[in-house]
């Protein structure tokens, strides 16, 4: 089965955000998809102000942890059917949650959901964001 593509640039859409938490950090999104091997590229903010934040993950391959403010990151990323999978082990001083983000095309390739779910450190939270094709 050919696995669908990625690839793209998506701008959040707050108006369809269903999460138990606030927006996410990030307002744009850029992937770039190589059959197998991914680059994730998070914007926050424009100008030189913005922040950007940037992976290159291969599906079932082990990655290096991605340190992140206080905490860090243990990336895994896998095909789910057509579904893109990103599972995180997240550790803070000791302590382990999990962070899973789940990927799926909708309206033809125009939306991109991710379905977030994170438990750990006193935290159960559950979102799905939509994303749109720019």
């Amino acid at each position: 089965m050919t696995k669908p593509d990625f690839s793209g640039r998506w701008r959040f859409d707050p108006s369809s955000c269903e999460a138990d938490t606030p927006t996410p950090r990030f307002h744009e999104l850029v992937i770039e998809q190589d059959g197998d091997r991914f680059r994730f590229v998070l914007v926050r903010g424009a100008g030189p102000d913005g922040e950007v934040q940037e992976y290159r993950l291969v599906i079932g391959e082990e990655h290096p942890p991605i340190p992140q403010g206080p905490a860090t990151l243990h990336p895994w990323l896998e095909w789910k059917g057509a579904d893109l999978q990103l599972s995180f082990v997240v550790r803070i001083e000791g302590e382990e949650g999990s962070w899973l983000v789940r990927l799926a095309l909708g309206e033809g390739g125009v939306l991109l959901h991710a379905h977030e779910h994170f438990r750990g450190f006193g935290q159960d939270q559950d979102a799905i964001r939509t994303f749109v094709r720019t």
